[in-house]
């Protein structure tokens, strides 16, 4: 277990930091500035797959071929290469925040979209650095990164409501700092002093597309999700959605940071084409997962008064048994994370890429239901297309 502890702490600081902003979020915006939160944010998460997946990961794959203690000496030649798309990952967060949230303040369009902006612009960068030190065999340091991310954000929060600085700026705002700051004294260290790649650019377009589209997939359900709900139910509506996925994410949180420890296991089953081992582990996590769901069930259905979170988010439990929905589907989608890596080491990232399609039309099908659903299309949109990961990606097919 102490060898994967590392890996747990960088999991989980870094969800944890998520986490806080979007508490913040849901704690200090008004349901209108929430749902435009909401919309913002789910384009973040889809622009930062340009980067990512045509430059970084690609890049990783690759520097893996050399010594562990030169992998990291080429972070600053990574980020050079990728930093034209993740300025237009940015570019596009402001548009998508300037122009597709009617019916919200100007001013608050305006901050939400220049610090998602920066998110967007600065968080691919942040996650290749930590992923580049776990490549070379610096774990704690990774692992620094990622409570350095945490610890930066929190005082960001706590500064601005003291300061009583606009709210719109504070919670994206708060998490584009906290992956600026540590990659920015990475890259000024010694450890990146390596100007140039071991491999021509062009060389990453042939794995980029599949796995652009893979990875893209899922969040552009996600944006289309929340584009759809804003325009037939109003910002409003996406406001109370997005508070109860808030309170469903320490779920997600809890699985990240499980699939850290099991994961690499299962990858290795993967490799050695050890399906028993394979399947052993996956119905550990599958049983982990049932039982935390479970409890944290319980624990939203407990009575206001004394019900924790329904005080930190009162928004997300304006609709019964939102919450409780929103819970579940995290738990679903949660449930493919092991077989998602497995899938990847067996090389069938085109069969991925194909699994996350149909599960992000099936949501884009439950949105399109928005005028009558409202807040509740985003939730069971989400379990609809968990679901039917679950049954494409099963181990025993045909």
């Amino acid at each position: 277990m102490r060898r994967y502890l590392p890996g747990l702490l960088d999991a989980g600081a870094s969800s944890a930091s998520t986490l806080i902003a979007g508490l913040a979020a849901a704690r200090l915006l008004e349901l209108d500035q929430l749902g435009a939160y909401a919309l913002v944010f789910s384009t973040l998460l889809l622009a930062a797959q340009l980067p990512t997946q045509l430059v970084l990961v690609p890049s990783e794959a690759r520097l893996v071929a050399l010594e562990s203690s030169q992998r990291v000496e080429r972070l600053f030649a990574t980020v050079r290469s990728a930093g034209g798309w993740s300025l237009v990952a940015g570019l596009a967060t402001l548009a998508v925040g300037l122009t597709m949230t009617p019916g919200v303040d100007a001013t608050a369009r305006w901050m939400l979209g220049a610090t998602g902006a920066l998110a967007a612009f600065a968080s691919p960068l942040q996650d290749h650095l930590r992923r580049m030190l776990h490549l070379a065999g610096r774990h704690n340091a990774a692992a620094l990164v990622s409570l350095a991310r945490l610890a930066i954000v929190a005082l960001i929060l706590v500064i601005g409501v003291s300061a009583e600085i606009p709210t719109p700026l504070l919670p994206l705002g708060a998490l584009a700092l906290g992956d600026m700051l540590p990659l920015g004294s990475v890259l000024l260290s010694r450890w990146s002093r390596a100007a140039t790649l071991p491999f021509a650019r062009r060389e990453l377009r042939r794995d980029g597309g599949w796995l652009l589209a893979s990875a893209s997939a899922a969040p552009a359900a996600g944006f289309l999700t929340s584009v759809i709900v804003t325009w037939l139910a109003g910002a409003s509506s996406l406001g109370v959605a997005e508070a109860a996925r808030i309170v469903a994410q320490p779920v997600l949180v809890l699985a990240g940071g499980v699939a850290a420890v099991l994961g690499p296991r299962a990858m290795e089953a993967a490799q050695r084409k050890d399906e028993a081992t394979g399947i052993r582990l996956n119905q550990r996590f599958w049983a982990l997962l049932t039982v935390a769901g479970l409890i944290y069930v319980g624990l939203t259905l407990l009575p206001d008064n004394i019900n924790p979170l329904a005080r930190i988010t009162p928004a997300a439990f304006q609709l019964p048994w939102l919450a409780q929905l929103s819970v579940v589907a995290a738990v679903v989608n949660a449930m493919v994370m092991l077989r998602r890596s497995e899938l990847v080491v067996e090389s069938r990232t085109r069969f991925l890429a194909v699994c996350e399609a149909w599960a992000g039309l099936s949501r884009g099908v439950v949105a399109s239901g928005a005028t009558w659903w409202h807040a509740w299309t985003v939730p069971f949109g989400f379990l609809v297309g968990g679901f039917v990961r679950i049954l494409l990606m099963r181990r025993h097919r045909g």
